[in-house]
């Protein structure tokens, strides 16, 4: 096997950068505070299903689908829509 240069496998410094913004953006959402715990929890509604979680779990992956849809206004209810079959869900 061929030696790889370590160039090739790591990324460059300006992406880190971004990612390791973009973690520590995550580990402070993560860290909700004691006193405001309902924040934290997001109610997903798809196709008329209620799915439970917190934001800190559909925000782990920032580039997510999920995670864009939770970065927008929540319907008059709380709750955020997505118009999917929730068996497939």
């Amino acid at each position: 096997l061929g030696r790889r240069s370590s160039a090739a496998v790591a990324p460059p410094r300006a992406a880190m950068a971004e990612c390791m913004g973009c973690v520590k953006g995550l580990l402070g959402l993560c860290r909700a505070s004691p006193q405001a715990p309902g924040e934290q929890r997001v109610e997903l509604n798809v196709g008329g299903r209620r799915f439970n979680s917190s934001r800190c779990t559909l925000a782990k992956y920032p580039s997510s689908k999920l995670a864009s849809w939770i970065s927008g206004q929540p319907e008059e209810n709380g709750s955020y829509f997505i118009d999917r079959d929730p068996h497939s869900f």
